[in-house]
């Protein structure tokens, strides 16, 4: 695994390298926001009258999350590179156990995608927005744990071996320039599992995220 990462890294770090010059800045930021796998996509993101975003927030993290950080590097006026690497965590079922009732049983699965990718700005002034895909090389693992009554973190039963495999992302953003800081709003659907896995994740794992963002 940790060739796989260092072939990966060496890929990204070449990338920024052949991409960037003397001349150009190079933009790192961290962001952080809401994820939710495929089936749970229409649940996360239905707005009615009686929605607000302290609630939409709520039920959306219990879906999933992610936090990350990221890299920007110009190209051309319009052409932007982006790299990075995140942390999604997908709780997806919570069982309580019959005569334990301070007890809960939670599994979860777990996404880590090292990604790069392109931007491409169709405006680009104070307010930008910009269109983006990317490839991504992935560590995908689930996990059991349970959590006692009052516990801040959960103590692990069982976890499985991270495999490998790679997949891609499509999304649409905007940057808003505060001359200082670039705070970004990006909304982005992945297939994790495009190429490589096991017959445990035969299945296509695709996820929606919404992310908030500040770039320095």
């Amino acid at each position: 695994m940790k060739n796989s990462i260092k072939k990966v890294l060496m890929a990204v770090t070449a990338l920024c390298f052949l991409g960037s010059s003397p001349l150009r800045a190079v933009d790192l930021g961290i962001y952080a926001g809401l994820s939710a796998p495929n089936d749970e996509i229409n649940n996360v993101m239905k707005w009615n009258d009686n929605t607000t975003i302290k609630k939409f927030i709520r039920e959306g993290a219990a879906a999933g999350y992610h936090i990350g950080i990221k890299t920007r590097i110009p190209l051309s006026e319009d052409f932007i590179f982006r790299g990075g690497i995140a942390y999604h965590s997908f709780p997806k079922t919570q069982l309580l156990l019959e005569g334990y009732p301070d007890v809960q049983i939670n599994t979860s699965q777990n996404i880590i995608p090292i990604s790069a990718g392109m931007n491409f700005y169709f405006v680009k002034s104070i307010v930008g927005v910009y269109a983006a895909a990317e490839l991504s090389y992935n560590y995908i693992s689930s996990s059991i744990n349970y959590v006692e009554e009052g516990a801040i973190v959960g103590i692990p039963m069982e976890e499985t071996d991270p495999i490998n495999t790679v997949g891609f992302a499509l999304g649409a953003g905007v940057d808003f320039d505060l001359k200082l800081v670039t705070l970004n709003l990006e909304a982005k659907y992945s297939r994790a599992n495009l190429v490589g896995g096991s017959d445990e994740f035969a299945n296509p794992i695709n996820y929606f995220s919404l992310s908030l963002g500040v770039l320095f």
